[in-house]
Order: C-alpha cells, then sequence, then structure tokens
C-alpha cells in the first residue's frame, strides 16, 4: 500500500504538505513528487524527514511561484508515498518514475517481469510503448492500481481495482487515495467528494479544463480480492470468518490462500500479532498534519 496524492489548479502548498503527512499512514519509506515543469524530486525514509529537508521544501515553493506567476508551467502537483512491495527502500526506487514523456506514481501492486526493480516501473514504462494509450498498455496487466501520470501536455488520474478520491476547491481540484484525507485537509464537505469507480479516468489540462475520459477496461487475471482475499487498502488478510491478519509487504492471490514474500511464496499465514494499527498510524498522521506550521500559514 502507497498513497498518492495532489493538487491540480491554483494549489495551496501548506493543503499539498497536509496531503503529504496524511499519506505517511499509507507509506513511510519515502516521499516524492513531480509537476508539469517535467521535474522531480523524491527521498527515501520517513516522508516527514524528507518533507522537512531543505532541498524539498525549497522545491515546494518554488513550484507554487511558478503556478502563481508563470501558469501554465506549474499547474499541478503530484506527490506519493511509498510502502515497499517490491525493491529496497532507496531513493532510486522511490516515485515517481519516468519513461520517455511519461513521468507517474502509483498505488498498488501489479505482475511485473522481474527486471524491473519495482513493479510500478513496468506500468509506467508500458504507456510510454503504447503512446500513452492506456487501454492497449494494461489490457492485460495483472495488478491493480490507483494512479497518477503526466505525458507532457495532459495530467491523468485512473482507478482500477482501488481507491482514490477527488474534490474542487475553488480554482483547485485536490486528490488523496483516502477521501478522508480529503476532508480533513481540504476541510470540504463528504458530499462534494468524488470516488473513483472502476476504470475511472480523469484529465486535467493547463487550461483548467478537468473531464472524464476513456474508462480503462482491463483484461487482466485479478488476484487481490477483498473478501477472503488480500485487502488492497492495508496489506491485511481478511480470512471470510471477520479476522483480519497479516503484515505489511504480504499478500495473498485469494485462490488458494497462498502467501507471498521476498519473492517467494509461503502457505504460512502470517501472525496476527505483526497486524499493523493502522488507527493509530492515522491518528499519528493528524496530529503532525494540524502541528505543521506551513498548513497553520496557509489555512
Amino acid at each position: 500500500m502507497c498513497g498518492i496524492f495532489g493538487a491540480i489548479g491554483n494549489w495551496n502548498e501548506g493543503t499539498v504538505r497536509a496531503l503529504a503527512i496524511a499519506n505517511r499512514e499509507r507509506g513511510k519509506d519515502s516521499l516524492g513528487f513531480f509537476d508539469s515543469t517535467g521535474q522531480m524530486i523524491k527521498g527515501a525514509g520517513d516522508p516527514m524527514t524528507v518533507l522537512s529537508k531543505p532541498n524539498l521544501a525549497d522545491w515546494l515553493i518554488g513550484q507554487r511561484k511558478k503556478c502563481r506567476t508563470s501558469v501554465p508551467k506549474g499547474w499541478f502537483i503530484a506527490g506519493h508515498t511509498r510502502l515497499g512491495t517490491r525493491g529496497a527502500a532507496i531513493r532510486r526506487n522511490a516515485h515517481p518514475f519516468r519513461y520517455g514523456r511519461i513521468v507517474g506514481s502509483h498505488n498498488g501492486m501489479v505482475d511485473a517481469p522481474r527486471d524491473y526493480e519495482v513493479d510500478s516501473m513496468y506500468l509506467f514504462d508500458l504507456l510510454a510503448k503504447h503512446d500513452a494509450d492506456y487501454n492497449k498498455a494494461w489490457a492485460d496487466v495483472t495488478g491493480y492500481w490507483g494512479i497518477s501520470w503526466f505525458d507532457g501536455e495532459d495530467f491523468w488520474l485512473q482507478c482500477h481495482d482501488g481507491e482514490l478520491a477527488l474534490v474542487q476547491a475553488g480554482d483547485c481540484w485536490y486528490y488523496s487515495s483516502d477521501d478522508k484525507h480529503l476532508k480533513a485537509c481540504v476541510q470540504c464537505d463528504h458530499s462534494q467528494i468524488i470516488t473513483f469507480g472502476e476504470g475511472v479516468t480523469w484529465r486535467f489540462n493547463s487550461q483548467g479544463e478537468a473531464t472524464k475520459a476513456t474508462p480503462f477496461v482491463s483484461k487482466g487475471v485479478q488476484y487481490w480480492t477483498k473478501g477472503g482475499g488480500y485487502s488492497r487498502y492495508y496489506n491485511q488478510y481478511d480470512d471470510g470468518n471477520g479476522n483480519v491478519r497479516g503484515r505489511s509487504g504480504a499478500f495473498s492471490n485469494g485462490a488458494d490462500n497462498r502467501w507471498w514474500e521476498d519473492d517467494e511464496y509461503s502457505t504460512a499465514n502470517p501472525n496476527s500479532s505483526e497486524v499493523r494499527d493502522f488507527d493509530a498510524d492515522w491518528r499519528e498522521a493528524w496530529s503532525q498534519y494540524t502541528s505543521d506550521s506551513e498548513h497553520s500559514k496557509a489555512v
């Protein structure tokens, strides 16, 4: 599980920082950003630590100024917090990734060939090879995602068997992997939030136009399910009897109850004592979000 978040339009730096902190509950291995200038910045480690580094803090301020003074150069910003499932927690493996004119970030897991150090890389490489046609690129990919990418002209958001939410606040759109992040950080009402359905794809351009694009239609085999299978949201296993088990980085194929860890299958069910307290993670993120000085200034 990872988190994607960001803003399209006249974005507020403090709100973007708040969304980064909120998405920390979904991944503490790295933090990264990309924007409409085509630039990327990322670092390995706890997102709170990375967010406080002078180079990233200065970069955010600079990109925000571009948004204010030289639209369309700074018309969107896209972030990602990583919980690694494949590939070491190092800067090289942090999102975003660039292939040709495609740069993007991904939350989820996909069945990628072994020569990709991070499974997410496979999606963006395919997209670049298929001239940004996602239905051709990903039709046969096995996996799930909430995903954001930039093709050099337009910014895209898509959900496939995953979760993603979007809300408009004034002349800006904000998005996050979890709708409660938007309610907390954008301070919007639940009725204003758009929750992505299966295959829903949104396209944004530098003129401020936001439109639903052609939906994504998967032809790939889907192993990840909610009941009696892998919980795509929290790396936990629901055995179908109300018992939630699991640990970060483990998943079941939902068919024969095998677990995948460290590139090997195992029939051993992860010990229930190792289940992460995600509510505690959220409380921690919320506490840090409310005390963040930059967000306090912004709101």
